[in-house]
């Protein structure tokens, strides 16, 4: 009684004398079912042991990481407009900066003329010529549409659409 698709059983050997699995714990304390090979195995992993270890894998599955993809897109989607004009915005709001700056510019070369002059009071007209017209990456451009105040234009290098306007009132 001889079979070869029976697992290489030896003559007489049935079904029930097959070696049985034995519980042992590995060295985290989990039980596992490892059977005793027998000779016709040669040492290689039976079904059963296959099993084990495909159950005792971790991991994400398919259906998990493409949930997690989905949501990250979704919020992605919902973020990503209100951030669009978000350096627009900011250049703008240092423009406003580079105008304060240059207003600052102004007091500081009108007081050093007026110390410079002895106290004579100097006009709007050589403030603005003593003053630096570059102002990182803004330029400053200087107006004197009367005699007491200067108007003031910041105005982004990169991008000239990108621009703000102040006044300057010439001290008494």
């Amino acid at each position: 009684m001889r079979h070869l698709s029976d697992g290489c059983r030896r003559e007489g050997e049935t079904r029930k004398h097959r070696p049985v699995a034995a519980p042992t714990c590995d060295k985290w304390g989990r039980r596992s079912f490892e059977r005793e090979k027998t000779p016709c195995e040669g040492g290689l992993l039976t079904m059963s042991r296959r099993r084990s270890k495909v159950r005792n894998q971790k991991g994400f599955t398919l259906i998990e990481i493409i949930a997690v993809l989905v949501i990250l897109g979704i919020l992605a989607a919902v973020a990503v407009p209100r951030f669009m004009n978000l350096t627009e915005e900011a250049s703008r709001k240092a423009a406003m900066q580079a105008v304060a700056e240059g207003k600052s510019r102004l007091s500081n070369q009108f007081a050093s003329i007026l110390l410079s002059s002895n106290g004579q009071i100097p006009t709007a007209a050589a403030v603005i010529a003593a003053a630096n017209t570059d102002a990182g990456d803004y330029r400053l451009a200087f107006t004197n549409p009367s005699t007491d105040i200067v108007r003031i234009t910041a105005t982004l290098k990169s991008n000239p659409s990108i621009q703000n306007t102040g006044t300057w009132i010439k001290p008494q």
